[in-house]
Order: structure tokens, then sequence, then C-alpha cells
């Protein structure tokens, strides 16, 4: 018979044991999905995409169009799909002309802009002197060949990256939006047969509501930044277009 004290030391070390292989597990787990942001980020997007397009294709996969057979899913995937890019690079073209326009005119404008900011630092005491922009940007520490050719390469590594994952979220929420209900039975294989319906349900549950979040974010951003380039262009606010779209943008993250 073992005795108390010696059951308990090993019941101790048992819970210890326990604890820290919990501890090492995680740790190595936070670490594997840091090394594989990337791609989760790029997975997470992709599936934000597809609920968002998911309600769409449903619907036009449901129109009767040779007699009682209905569009094939793929075809509406790929029809959504070609209308959104659409109407997404019109929205881009109408968009882009002024707002590089009005961004080159702030540009211009930003020495005056730097005098009017520092006049007022000066009314209220917070600087000694003005500092002309140009002062300020030679104070700024410079680089050498070498540095700015490593800017360049890192630059051109970051704008290939950034089009990859653009290409990747297209095919892969393409591809979650037609083959989504057969990648949901297979990965419901390894969840016991008792709760496969309450999870089927929270997954579906979870795609709609996905999709509405997406969808009043968009429209959110969409009014801010209309209401407020509307607001600021009618006076003649210049650079109203640049601040309507900062204004899109921090109405649809918040």
């Amino acid at each position: 018979m073992i005795p108390p004290q010696r059951e308990s030391d090993a019941l101790f070390l048992r819970r210890v044991l326990t604890v820290i292989a919990d501890i090492a597990v995680t740790v190595l787990l936070a670490a594997m999905m840091w090394r594989a942001r990337l791609a989760l980020l790029v997975i997470y997007l992709s599936v934000l995409v597809a609920a968002g397009l998911l309600r769409p294709v449903t619907s036009l996969a449901r129109w009767r169009i040779w007699g009682s057979r209905s569009l094939p899913r793929w075809l509406a995937a790929l029809i959504v799909y070609g209308v959104t890019l659409v109407l997404a690079s019109v929205v881009l073209v109408l968009v882009l002309n002024p707002l590089v326009t009005q961004a080159q005119q702030l540009w211009t404008g930003l020495p005056q802009q730097f005098d009017h900011f520092q006049d007022t630092l000066r009314r209220y005491g917070m600087v000694s002197r003005r500092v002309t922009l140009q002062e300020a940007v030679q104070n700024v520490p410079k680089t050498d060949a070498l540095g700015s050719m490593n800017t360049v390469l890192v630059a051109g590594y970051t704008f290939a990256g950034v089009l990859a994952a653009v290409v990747s979220v297209v095919i892969l929420s393409y591809y979650i939006v037609v083959q989504g209900k057969s990648v949901v039975l297979y990965f419901l294989h390894w969840v016991p047969e008792t709760r496969q319906p309450a999870v089927q349900e929270a997954l579906a549950e979870s795609i709609v509501r996905i999709g509405r979040w997406l969808e009043g974010t968009i429209l959110i951003g969409t009014l801010m930044g209309g209401v407020v380039s509307g607001v600021l262009g009618l006076p003649g606010v210049p650079s109203f277009y640049v601040v309507g779209l900062v204004a899109a943008d921090r109405k649809s993250v918040v």
C-alpha cells in the first residue's frame, strides 16, 4: 500500500507536469500562429468576403433559367464575383483621379499648413522659434545608397506580397462560396454525432451574422465617406475627397 504522503506528492507532481505541458503547448501554438499570421489573415479575409457574397450567390443560384433547372452555383458565384470586381474597379477609377489630384494639392500646400501650425504653437508659447519645412526635412537622418536600395526592395516585396494576398483572398473566398458545404461536412466528421447538428447550426448562424456585419460596415463607411465629402465639397473645402476617404475608413474600422 502506498503511503498517503507519497501519493499526495505524486499527485502534486502530476499536476505540475500537466500545467507545464499545457503552458508549453500554448506557447508552441502561439508561436506557430505568429509564424503563420499572414496565412491566417488571408483565411480570415477570405471567410469575410465569402460571407459577404454568400447571400447574393445563393439567391442567384435559385433562379430558374432552363425550365426547372437552376443556375449552377459555380456560375452564380462567378457572375457575382465578376460584377463585384467590375463595380469596385469603376468606383476606384472614379475616386482615384480626384483623390490623387487632391492629395497632390494637399502636399503642395503642406508648407503653408506647417507654418500655420507653428504660428498656433508660438501663440500659446509651446515653441520659441519657427522652423521651416526644409529645415525639418534636413534634420531627418539620411541613409546611404545601400539603405535606399533596401527600402525600394522592401517596398517592392511588400507590394508583391499584398498583390498575392489579394489574389489568394479572391480565389479562396470563391472556393469557400462554391464548396463551403462540402468543407463543413468534411470537418463535421471530426465532431461527435450528438454535437453535429448544434455545430452546423452555429456555423450557419455565424456565417449569416458575419455577412450582415460586413454589409452594414460597407454601407456605413460608404454613407459616412459620401456625407463628409459632400458636406466639405459644397463650400469648397480643399482636399475633401481625402478627408471623406479617411472618415469612411475610420468609421468602417470602428
